[in-house]
């Protein structure tokens, strides 16, 4: 007998105007991933300048690991953050009005990084100078407690500087369709996974480029980066590679087509050798190294750099997206973590300046990677505990 949830001829017609797409978990999954990297990171990076900085002798073997971590993440940690936001931001923009998506993305996201960049690092500092509590103390002058305190906020802003660019071009290509880039893509001739192939490879070959010009010049990175927090770097190939990440995050259609690992076990098998090549390079830089042994060592290292760092910016994060993409459990929303990984962002940065000063106050633990291990979960435990609370007794606060 039907009714009205099983109607003679079908499914009832949704209502005009309350439709809503379904939200993609596993990009909320995998952006609070990437966070929990994060606040690794930055307890590898302050643990590298505040407890073993000496400008007077080589750092001890012992702290290779971190070096390595801290320079890896440099160069895929942010890259992975923009495709995210570029994936989010285009099914945001086929779900509402770009003016709705503006909206949210200034009260969401740039607001609150705009607002902790000019007063919470402020008034943080301030606090702790009043109080007599010196946490952020260490021997590397750029390492200061406003470096320390910077967070993602330079990224955020410039993450809006690409949006704000991006959004305008639309505006203009929807006045003059004919200028669209899309456009001349599809109208040019061969089929599309060729066309598609053909635009990664261009890419990467120009991000390969930059990459050795910056290594050989140290020039392209926007000093703003380093200006807020010299240890947060965006890697040799920015800002192109976070440009292009946005972009493909925008058209991830193609990604998912053409790029992404669809079934979950395959998509595993390739993350683990990817991270073992990104976490260990050694032998293959070696080779690579023994074939331009008689060039000058400075030519040597960007040459090196230029074959090991765009790989890495590439193939990590398409492994992470291909996990977190075809794996069912990250496709479900996880409630507890995921809701509260953006504010986690920003205030684990004290729990991480404190617990190291406290290890260092009381040498307690000495290897520096037990130490960053340590700090980070710590801290990561620490941040997410604060923001329930803060959400649990201020329920005005919205996470999600």
């Amino acid at each position: 007998m039907p009714s009205e949830r099983t109607p003679l001829l079908g499914s009832l017609p949704a209502m005009l105007g309350i439709t809503k797409q379904p939200r993609a978990h596993f990009l909320d999954n995998l952006r609070s991933i990437l966070v929990a990297i994060l606040v690794f990171q930055h307890s590898a990076a302050n643990i590298i300048n505040r407890t073993y900085f000496d400008e007077s002798r080589p750092p001890p073997s012992s702290l290779t690991p971190l070096l390595v971590f801290n320079e890896v993440n440099t160069h895929f940690l942010w890259v992975s953050f923009f495709l995210v936001s570029g994936w989010a931001a285009r099914l945001a923009l086929e779900a509402r009005s770009d003016f709705h998506f503006i909206r949210k993305r200034a009260v969401k996201t740039v607001l609150p990084a705009v607002l902790y960049l000019l007063v919470g690092r402020w008034f943080i500092t301030r606090l702790l100078q009043d109080l007599g509590i010196d946490i952020f103390a260490s021997p590397n002058p750029e390492w200061s407690a406003f470096a320390q305190l910077s967070g993602p906020g330079p990224y955020v802003l410039f993450l809006a500087i690409i949006e704000l660019v991006y959004l305008s071009m639309r505006l203009v290509v929807e006045k003059y369709p004919s200028i669209s880039i899309v456009r001349v893509y599809s109208a040019c001739p061969g089929p599309q996974g060729v066309k598609f192939a053909i635009t990664v490879l261009l890419t990467y070959a120009a991000i390969t480029i930059i990459t050795f010009l910056n290594v050989q010049l140290y020039t392209f990175i926007p000093s703003v980066f380093y200006l807020l927090h010299p240890g947060d770097a965006p890697g040799y190939g920015a800002p192109f590679t976070l440009i292009v990440a946005y972009l493909a995050g925008i058209h991830s259609h193609f990604v998912k087509k053409y790029l992404l690992i669809k079934r979950p076990w395959v998509a595993w098998a390739a993350l683990i050798p990817t991270v073992l090549f990104a976490y260990h390079p050694s032998p293959i830089l070696d080779f690579v190294a023994s074939a331009y042994k008689d060039a000058p060592a400075h030519t040597v290292d960007s040459i090196t750099s230029s074959i090991y760092y765009p790989l890495v910016g590439f193939t990590l994060p398409i492994a992470l997206f291909s996990v977190s993409f075809s794996t069912p459990y990250t496709r479900i929303r996880w409630n507890g973590w995921a809701n509260h990984a953006a504010p986690v962002a920003y205030i684990h940065l004290v729990p991480v300046a404190h617990n190291i000063y406290l290890l260092d106050r009381y040498n307690i633990i000495v290897h520096p990677v037990i130490r960053a291990l340590v700090v980070g979960a710590g801290s990561l435990i620490e941040s997410w505990v604060l923001v329930r609370m803060v959400v649990k007794f201020w329920p005005l606060v919205r996470t999600d």
